[in-house]
């Protein structure tokens, strides 16, 4: 079982962005630096998701279809891969 910390580490990641941290960076490293999967993100981004193969559940999904896939928010999405990539 978990420690008390541990969950809210966990919670608190997840309140970041509303998605799981694994999730997360899984389909920002995708969206980043795959091309095709990109454009796929464009047309139909919970379809795409759903297609990694990734467990997602209902917060992953509203995130999803909240998510901001503007080409100037790139530099962002490396910063935050190499920030989570980090500290986990």
């Amino acid at each position: 079982m978990p420690e008390v910390s541990d969950l809210a580490a966990i919670q608190e990641r997840r309140e970041v962005n509303g998605m799981n941290h694994r999730t997360h960076l899984h389909l920002t490293d995708r969206y980043i630096y795959d091309e095709d999967f990109r454009q796929r993100m464009y047309r139909d981004p919970i379809g795409t998701a759903e297609s990694t193969g990734l467990p997602l559940d209902e917060e992953d999904r509203e995130a999803i279809s909240n998510w901001d896939m503007n080409p100037e928010n790139d530099q962002v999405l490396k910063e935050r891969i190499a920030f989570f990539g980090t500290t986990n």
